[in-house]
């Protein structure tokens, strides 16, 4: 058990003060009035200020409170424990050619490079506790269990055809889930939708193991399972997956350059007061209470921290339940700097397929020119969640253990150990949203909802969690609700 912290003194006057304040503040019954074509954006993830650029570009006044001291949210570019100029990407990584999100990059000067990794000649696989090198070319042994024949003999776009239909049935990015049959499949569990449509063990491990965030079939919607299907088959026909020159952090700090002073760092969104004809939010900076009022707010804070946010009037109650029941993917990353990538001496290419608890292991800095490497460890699900548990030193020693399983030699190279654990991040609680049975069809709607002045953005209310355009669609999104309230409100 970790020891019960003390406070001193001076601690616990500083923390009585805010919470008088904050109660001031509750009990001073505003009448928030604020000029026309203003709007105040809680959070400077990619969806806040993608939002705070857009309504600034429409003649809006617009401020951006963000509780950390850089932009980006769950894009988080890391390169000070890294030698040689080295850097990992621990949340956003890659650019799906979405025409929307390239064309933000274009307007931005931001640039993109098509990863053109060597081939290395060996593969590494550690299953069933041993290590096995495969040569190119070389068949890779059968797994267990293997797929059906009439599995086998379609690419990965006619699998998901088969199980899923196409993406012409239904645009995933059509917010619409209404209808019978969408909701008998939201009632369904993934593993429950697919042994209905006939699927074979081996199928259904492979979608578990590829793009199941939950970790698990049997926690996941059916019919959330099929939108993540029916957007893997729109983007196979897009342009082809970028990454961000200089690191994915780039995109962000493009935005909150071109927003300038507009966006307040280290500024802790606290309550949201609303009248008539505005909104006024009380937040925190340098110990210090302070307030602005505007006509729109946008809440682009993670959605697992809404309802910590104090609002008057309280979201109503069924609102609140559905951001109380949103479900973050668990998600941890270890990286191991080395003084060189030692595995390609080998033929290697420092990429790794285990069973292990770690899961992944790739080559992090694969893309980079450098002496030193970086290998990462990608564990998921349940193990996710167990090493979030652990102290830092506790999990850094379990995951070079296992690592130096795959790739010998780790030990004596190593220079240093970082990782990041999204579910122990305060201000953002999880890596991004995935559905259970229901949600999408029942919660899903009610995320969206406009609460009178307050609009909601955020991957997790769009069509693609855990993706850029995800949060570029939902920020685009609330901007068009934004300029239709403004008219309305011109036009009372």
């Amino acid at each position: 058990m970790s020891p019960t912290p003390t406070l001193s003194r001076r601690e616990v006057l500083a923390a009585a003060s805010a919470v008088g304040l904050l109660r001031c503040a509750a009990r001073s019954h505003l009448k928030p009035t604020a000029p026309a074509r203003s709007a105040v954006v809680l959070g400077a993830g990619l969806a806040g200020l993608v939002a705070a650029f857009e309504l600034m570009k429409s003649g809006f006044d617009v401020h951006v409170l963000e509780t950390n001291a850089q932009p980006g949210g769950r894009i988080r570019t890391i390169r000070d424990p890294f030698p040689d100029g080295l850097y990992v990407e621990a949340g956003a990584t890659h650019v799906v050619g979405d025409p929307d999100l390239l064309a933000l990059f274009s307007e931005l000067n931001v640039g993109l490079f098509e990863p053109a990794r060597r081939r290395w000649p060996k593969r590494v696989l550690f299953k069933r506790g041993q290590r096995s090198v495969v040569n190119a070319g070389e068949a890779i042994p059968e797994e267990d269990p293997p797929l059906r024949e009439d599995e086998a003999s379609l690419d990965f776009n006619g699998m998901l055809e088969k199980y899923f239909g196409t993406a012409k049935d239904h645009d995933p990015r059509n917010p619409d889930w209404s209808g019978p049959e969408f909701s008998r499949l939201d009632g369904l569990t993934a593993e429950q939708l697919l042994l209905e449509r006939g699927a074979s063990e081996g199928f259904r491990q492979m979608v578990e193991s590829s793009f199941c965030p939950s970790g698990s079939l049997k926690t996941m919607s059916g019919l959330a399972l099929m939108r993540e299907a029916l957007n893997l088959q729109l983007e196979i026909g897009w342009d082809s997956v970028k990454r961000v020159v200089g690191g994915a952090d780039t995109l962000p700090r493009a935005l909150a350059q071109r927003l300038g002073e507009r966006v307040i760092l280290g500024a802790t969104a606290r309550r949201i007061e609303q009248g008539e004809r505005g909104a006024t939010v009380t937040f925190t900076r340098k110990g210090e209470m302070h307030q602005l009022s505007a006509r729109h707010i946008v809440c682009a804070l993670p959605g697992t921290l809404v309802p910590q946010l104090e609002m008057d009037p309280v979201l109503p109650a069924a609102q609140l339940q559905a951001f109380s029941s949103i479900n973050a993917v668990s998600v941890v990353q270890v990286y191991a700097a080395t003084k060189t990538r030692y595995w390609n001496a080998r033929g290697e290419s420092g990429n790794a397929e285990t069973d292990l608890p770690v899961g992944l292991i790739r080559d992090e800095s694969a893309l980079q020119e450098a002496t030193a490497g970086i290998l990462g460890a990608h564990p998921n699900g349940a193990e996710s969640r167990r090493l979030s548990s652990l102290a830092d030193e506790v999990r850094h020693r379990e995951v070079i253990d296992a690592m130096e399983r795959v790739h010998p030699g780790l030990e004596d190279q190593l220079l240093s150990v970082h990782s990041v654990c999204w579910d122990n991040e305060p201000t953002i609680r999880g890596a991004f949203a995935w559905l259970g049975v229901g949600q999408l069809t029942q919660q899903q709607p009610l995320l969206r909802r406009p609460h009178g002045a307050i609009v909601f953005a955020g991957d997790y209310n769009s069509h693609r969690p855990g993706f850029m355009h995800g949060a570029l669609a939902s920020a685009r999104r609330v901007v068009a609700e934004v300029v239709t309230r403004e008219a309305m409100l011109k036009a009372q």
